[in-house]
């Protein structure tokens, strides 16, 4: 980001910023269309199932999928300090550095290939592409406005779902 403010101009800086925050978010825009498309969030194993763990005399309340997602945190930053402490700190593993050199060789035949385009063009392309994506992620989204049979009110066995509410009690009435 820091090469933003040493562009040319305020529009090559706000070009370059927007390509490099696209580049950061690309993969999760990916995730997101492939979550949709394949349901994935309607497979029982990926499903949150609440968990109760006790640590030092206190319950933890969570769920499976933030286990998962502070073990995988935990052996990341167990990789890097691991890393950090190994004569390869710089190089990293082999398997490492063979994915690297294949990204380098794939990325160096684009680079050839797209070398002839003006960079204003291509920074538009880039605009482009995210706005497709953007579009592709959000164009379910404003067709439903309404509590339909189809969209439930509660999002049950997500760690961000309302509680649920007593069975005795009157419907409440809710305004999106």
């Amino acid at each position: 980001m820091t090469l933003s403010a040493l562009s040319g101009s305020a529009l090559g800086g706000l070009t370059l910023g927007l390509a490099y925050t696209f580049g950061m978010v690309f993969p999760l825009f990916v995730m997101a269309l492939a979550w949709d498309r394949y349901r994935l969030g309607e497979r029982q194993w990926l499903r949150a199932k609440p968990l109760r763990i006790r640590v030092a005399g206190r319950v933890l309340a969570t769920n499976t999928i933030n286990l998962g997602v502070a073990v995988a945190f935990a052996a990341m930053g167990g990789f890097v300090i691991w890393l950090a402490g190994s004569a390869q700190m710089t190089g990293g593993p082999g398997f490492q550095v063979a994915i690297g050199k294949g990204l380098e060789r794939v990325f160096t035949r684009i680079e050839a290939w797209v070398d002839p385009v003006p960079e204003p063009v291509l920074g538009v392309a880039v605009l482009a592409l995210a706005a497709v994506f953007v579009v592709a992620t959000l164009r379910d989204r404003g067709a439903s406005s309404g509590d339909g049979p189809d969209e439930p009110d509660e999002l049950e066995g997500s760690c961000h779902g309302t509680a649920p509410t007593s069975t005795t009690a009157p419907a409440a009435t809710h305004h999106h």
